[in-house]
């Protein structure tokens, strides 16, 4: 164990890059320069410790066993005997198990929760609910960025309401930016996100099938992930394998956007998807499924294109109606541009979040504390 410092101890399901994990890569650029950081990723992935700012300490711990939940608090437990943090940060419900092992320690805990798996996407799981009533009320703070998250911590999981503290993601809006396209181009549909289940982007395909890849357009897809294989045969199924773009995993996606005319999602459950906010700041329409705070991240004039989740035609004619019309992106992707400078611009989202941590954990800032 290193010495010296402050010492925060992060427990996540996964890190690999994904919208949380840079996020909190970011943020620790922003706490004051003695934290250092340690790292445990429940299913052994740490691709994201590379992406952490220069001069920030990241260490990665050992990948947990694959244990029950009470055995697996106990690790937990000797983890934090061995760690000693000053701080714990957990990470949604794949991360449960360091709320249990830290129950009686006196270490500070803020709990993060920015969504759900495939397995809650239509409903709460009564178990999980349960335990996270049990837990949660004991961890210092619960952090939810969408309005639907923070009424289902008060709700259903009946944290304090002094506990829960609502906190939007930002966007760097100098690295995503508006860019000139050109108007005779074929016109390219855009998405970029990890391929699991809960992304549903089988709707996505679909939809794109029956509208815009009868006008010619591309749809160009960045991420990789399980569903892979699957979605290229399913593209290859419906004709239109010519006009479907796989990209794979791209480490900095912000040139992505420059290459896209609009923007779609299509998952089953979101909370405040990070892709969404890349894309309004690119000057991007957003095509997208109604879930979590999707409709009111959009600037106004965009909302009607949010569309009924697993509702392949309704998509497929907010697409169509978009590739069709390039006055009509120009226009909403002006405003989202506008209304993410306005309510989503990095600085003062992460300025809020970097006050939350230090207050909730009692730190005083140092220079670098934005």
């Amino acid at each position: 164990m290193q010495s010296g410092g402050r010492h925060i101890l992060h427990v996540f399901p996964g890190f690999d890059p994904g919208g949380t994990q840079v996020r909190t890569v970011q943020l620790m650029g922003m706490l004051p320069s003695d934290v250092r950081h340690s790292v445990v990723s429940m299913d052994g992935s740490y691709r994201s410790c590379q992406q952490a700012p220069a001069g920030v300490q990241v260490v990665a711990l050992e990948q947990p066993p694959r244990l029950g939940l009470l055995a697996m608090g106990r690790y937990m437990r000797r983890v934090l005997a061995e760690q000693r943090p000053d701080a714990v940060m957990t990470y949604n419900w794949g991360a449960i198990e360091m709320l249990l092992g830290a129950r009686g320690s006196g270490i500070p805990l803020i709990h993060h929760e920015d969504g759900f798996g495939p397995e809650e996407a239509d409903r709460l799981l009564r178990r999980r609910t349960w335990i996270r009533r049990l837990l949660l009320r004991r961890a210092a703070a619960v952090a939810v960025p969408s309005r639907v998250l923070e009424e289902i911590a008060l709700t259903r999981w009946r944290v304090p309401r002094a506990r829960v503290h609502y906190l939007p993601n930002g966007v760097d809006l100098q690295r995503f930016h508006p860019v000139e396209r050109d108007p005779g181009r074929r016109v390219v549909v855009g998405h970029v996100g990890h391929l699991r289940p809960e992304k549903n982007q089988t709707l996505l395909l679909t939809a794109f099938a029956q509208g815009p890849a009868r006008r010619g357009a591309l749809l160009r897809m960045v991420g990789a992930g399980v569903e892979e294989d699957r979605l290229r045969r399913l593209a290859a199924a419906l004709g239109v394998a010519d006009q479907v773009d796989f990209v794979g995993r791209i480490a900095d996606t912000a040139p992505v956007y420059a290459d896209m005319d609009l923007f779609v999602l299509s998952s089953d459950t979101e909370q405040m998807p990070l892709t969404v906010l890349e894309a309004m700041a690119s000057g991007l329409p957003v095509a997208s499924t109604d879930v979590g705070d999707v409709r009111n991240m959009v600037a106004p004039v965009g909302r009607q294109w949010i569309t009924p989740r697993r509702d392949a035609a309704a998509l497929a004619a907010s697409l169509d109606a978009l590739v069709a019309d390039p006055g009509l992106r120009e226009r909403i992707g002006a405003a989202n541009r506008a209304h993410c400078s306005e309510a989503y611009d990095t600085h003062a989202c992460y300025r809020a979040w970097i006050e939350f941590y230090l207050d909730t954990l009692g730190w005083v800032p140092s220079a670098n504390a934005v």
